[in-house]
This record gives C-alpha cells, sequence and structure tokens, in this order.
C-alpha cells in the first residue's frame, strides 16, 4: 500500500512539473517555450500518514520552488495523526511520552517541540475555558486530583 501510495505521488510530482514546464522529461529548456525553466532534479521528502512514514521524491526546477498541488506546503503529517498526537497529549502523558507512543505507531520519533506546536492550536480552547462564566445552576461539582502515599523515614508517627 506505501508502495502505490509513493508511485503516485512521484508520477503526479512528475506530471505537474511537465504541466507547470510545459516540456517532456527528455526536453531540455531549449526546446521549450522562450524563457522556459528547467528540471534540477528531486528532494526526498518524508510524509507521516495514518499507515506510517512514506518517503517519496518531489521533483525541482531551476527557476523558483515547485511543489505540486497533492502536497501541503509545510505540514508533513497528515490531519489524523496530528490529531492523534493531540489525543495522546491531552490523555496525561507527557510530552517525552508522547514521542514514544508515536515511535511505537508510525515509526518515526516526534520531538517535544513538535508536539508543543502541535498543541497550540488548543491553547485558545483552554483560554476560554478559563474566561467562561460560571452561573450557579451546577447540580453536579466534579474534582480531579492526584493522591500519594507519604513515607517517612522515621519509623514513628510525626504530625504535620
Amino acid at each position: 500500500m506505501k508502495r502505490t501510495v509513493k508511485e503516485l505521488l512521484e508520477a503526479d510530482s512528475e506530471q505537474q512539473m511537465e504541466e507547470y514546464l510545459e516540456l517532456r522529461w527528455y526536453e531540455g529548456a531549449e526546446e521549450g517555450p522562450q524563457g522556459a525553466d528547467s528540471r534540477k532534479g528531486h528532494y526526498e521528502r518524508d510524509d507521516v500518514t495514518p499507515r506510517g512514514v512514506i518517503r517519496f521524491r518531489v521533483r525541482r526546477r531551476r527557476g523558483r520552488s515547485f511543489l505540486p498541488r497533492t502536497i501541503q506546503r509545510w505540514e508533513r503529517r497528515a490531519p489524523e495523526v496530528a490529531k492523534l498526537i493531540r489525543q495522546t497529549f491531552l490523555r496525561g502523558i507527557s510530552r517525552r511520552g508522547v514521542r514514544r507512543a508515536f515511535a511505537l505507531v508510525t515509526k518515526e520519533a516526534v520531538s517535544a517541540q513538535t508536539v508543543s506546536r502541535l498543541t497550540r492550536v488548543l491553547d485558545w480552547q483552554v483560554e476560554a475555558s478559563h474566561q467562561a462564566r460560571l452561573d450557579d445552576s451546577w447540580a453536579y461539582l466534579i474534582l480531579d486530583g492526584v493522591w500519594m502515599k507519604v513515607r517517612r523515614a522515621s519509623a514513628g508517627w510525626v504530625p504535620f
């Protein structure tokens, strides 16, 4: 499946390059329209999909940068994968824990900075909940906390 997606992305990149330059892969700039640009090889790009990491080649050109329409400019993770990272963090797993969990799922480690950047989207929601006005019509009060047993070196009971 990943190989098929890789081949489709590479073929699409080549086709869009041909349409843009108005040149076939074997033609040079001198054979095309006046002032035509030319190819400059390719670079490899990794995209993280729900099925894992896909590495494929994207064509380059000599003039300006070229990015096929099927590839989003900066986002190298599928929206589903970004959502998975956010949900993992919201479940209480630390940023480093998210890194390890994500590496198990997609075979690609995620930096703590990436987790922070992806969870920054949620900041306005947290701010809105902090600023929300609470009325007095609540039927339940839900408390959340952590209980830890404290062990002391002394054998006897010591008051605080």
